[in-house]
């Protein structure tokens, strides 16, 4: 089974999508964004990025 960490930077190398791009569209920092790609941080179970993230 696939990690969210493992699809998400799938999806964003498969974009051609970078941290500063897509954080800055979701409106978070791009640190998080950074360690989420890295599965150092795990997908909060209520997030205000998600359906933005989905678009």
């Amino acid at each position: 089974m696939s990690t969210f960490a493992e699809k998400l930077n799938a999806l964003m190398q498969i974009a051609y999508v970078s941290n500063v791009k897509l954080a800055n569209a979701i409106s978070i920092d791009q640190s998080h964004l950074s360690r989420l790609r890295r599965g150092q941080r795990k997908l909060p179970r209520k997030t205000k990025f998600l359906p933005a993230l989905s678009d």
